[in-house]
């Protein structure tokens, strides 16, 4: 029974591993996000820094731009040292699961083993213990007393031993599975990581193109001169109050 007590304490321990790893991945997705929210805020800063009506004042730009990307550049650094923190604790938290599960699956293999044995032990010499109280025994009600006192001892061992072993097989293949899914979620997290990590890399060489656009002052030479305008004008006037004079109006002086 001290294999069982063990077997239950390996699995409660892996069980309690198993949240506490699903709390962590909830906190390391909440980083994440927050990180991704971090960014679009700053991103905001530097756009609105370098806005057509802020371009006026050159040094009020630089100084808010630069403010703005140190702050970027702290913020990131304590987000990129919160998530290797998690990364580290979630690692060891796996390798604890790793080998609490091959412990657990040594105790399955043991028990079995162990039961084994018994039930191929046991089981001769509970004939023989049958079959030597048979011989000893001259009353027939004694020996059939003794008879079916033995047979519904054996009966009863051997169908805890078959339990027994039915319920070591259970624990040996979720023990087996567990293990499959603690290396399945290993390259999960792996693939996740590393998804993180490109898309980190894309923001930060995105970031200045998306940040700071590229205002383009186009110089149009003027078609005419203001001297040319101005004579232009008075002579449509003049041309204007000709034919209102022509068409029957006042008469122009001089006329």
């Amino acid at each position: 029974m001290l294999l069982l007590e063990q077997l239950k304490a390996k699995e409660d321990l892996c069980r309690q591993m198993e949240r506490e790893l699903q709390l962590l991945d909830a906190r390391l997705d909440d980083v994440n996000d927050r990180h991704r929210q971090e960014i679009d805020r700053f991103r905001e800063r530097l756009w609105e820094a370098h806005r057509p009506s802020v371009l006026q004042s050159g040094f009020r730009e630089s100084q808010a731009s630069l403010k703005a990307l140190t702050e970027l550049k702290s913020r990131m650094d304590d987000l990129e040292r919160f998530g290797r923190k998690f990364y580290e604790d979630r690692l060891s938290l796996q390798d604890h699961m790793r080998c609490n599960s091959e412990d657990q699956v040594r105790l399955s293999r043991e028990l079995v083993d162990n039961i084994r044995e018994l039930y191929y032990a046991g089981a001769p010499d509970a004939l023989q213990g049958l079959q030597g109280s048979e011989g000893r025994r001259s009353s027939a009600s004694s020996w059939s007393w003794q008879r079916f006192a033995h047979v519904e001892k054996l009966a009863q061992v051997q169908d805890l031993l078959a339990k027994l072993l039915r319920l070591a097989h259970e624990v040996e293949v979720c023990a087996a599975e567990r293990a499959h899914h603690l290396w399945v979620l290993r390259g999960e997290i792996l693939q996740r990581d590393l998804t993180a990590a490109r898309d980190l890399h894309s923001d930060l060489y995105t970031f200045p193109k998306l940040a700071v656009p590229r205002v383009q002052y186009k110089y149009s030479p003027p078609q005419r001169s203001f001297s040319e305008g101005v004579l232009q004008h008075l002579k449509k006037s003049e041309d204007t109050a000709d034919t209102f004079a022509t068409k029957g109006g006042f008469c122009r002086r001089g006329a």
